[in-house]
């Protein structure tokens, strides 16, 4: 391989170095390192890693989704190679900008086309003051809310990814959507009659980073200037859990982005999404 570099699945062994890696940008890198508190095998996962001097340069989680890690782009023709020989689809890819818009192409040159690439997606972090008032009427979701949630999220997942999170069946979906209210990661303001009004959750949560997902207002309740409030509610409850709230958005989605900054987010890196 050019370069000296080797590129080889990690292993048990491998796992200080993985973290190590990942720890170079814990707010960017939350979802590798959330991973790694379990076997990532058990997640269906293959994580490769390229060495040079016996030292972990890089490396690539391969699982549903496909996620960089301190990928200089060059190596991507390393890990497209390992993806592909690994024979399993996968949904995305989505990382730092530079990392998969260099997969992409790598990964065409063995057949994987792409259905919609978004180049550019804003990675934003909070780690100061928040500026605005927050709405009191955002809890915590109870498992008990499963199934006003649930519809909530659906719509939410159409929305942005463009198709139903139920396509091709419901359990996957429904397991997640039952795990993040379990783990209390699941914040709602419910209006009359129990509708939900607004959802968000902790999509990944690491000792010190909170990832915000899964953003979504009724539409019933949208236009009305709301947003920024119940956004507010759902940093101050995650700041409390860790130093460090993030969310990525597309670059074209100048309301919600409007709304991050007002509540004081700031851009850290630039993420883009692949999906296939």
């Amino acid at each position: 391989m050019a370069g000296g570099s080797v590129i080889r699945e990690l292993v048990d062994a491998d796992l200080p170095a993985l973290r190590a890696l990942a720890l170079r940008d814990e707010a960017v890198n939350a979802f590798i390192l959330a991973q790694t508190g379990r076997p990532w095998w058990s997640a269906g996962a293959t994580v490769f890693g390229v060495f040079e001097g016996g030292a972990l340069i890089a490396a690539c989680w391969a699982g549903a989704n496909v996620v960089p890690v301190s990928m200089d782009p060059s190596l991507a023709p390393l890990f497209a190679y390992a993806i592909h020989a690994r024979s399993t689809r996968y949904a995305s890819v989505f990382g730092p900008s530079d990392a998969v818009l260099a997969l992409q192409p790598a990964l065409e040159v063995y057949g994987h086309m792409a259905l919609e690439v978004r180049r550019s997606q804003p990675f934003l972090v909070h780690d100061g003051p928040v500026p605005q008032e927050s709405e009191p009427g955002v809890i915590v979701a109870l498992a008990d809310d499963f199934e006003r949630i649930l519809p909530a999220s659906a719509a939410m997942f159409e929305e942005e990814v463009g198709y139903s999170p139920f396509l091709g069946g419901q359990d996957v979906y429904r397991r997640r959507v039952m795990n993040l209210l379990r783990q209390g990661h699941t914040l709602a303001r419910f209006g009359t009659g129990g509708q939900v009004v607004f959802k968000a959750d902790l999509g990944v949560v690491t000792m010190g980073v909170c990832q915000i997902q899964g953003v979504w207002m009724n539409p019933a309740h949208r236009g009305q200037g709301l947003a920024a409030s119940h956004v507010a509610a759902v940093v101050a409850h995650s700041r409390a859990v860790a130093a460090t709230a993030s969310l990525y958005v597309n670059d074209y989605n100048t309301a919600a982005r409007k709304v991050y900054e007002r509540v004081g987010f700031r851009q850290h890196a630039e993420f883009a999404t692949v999906l296939y």
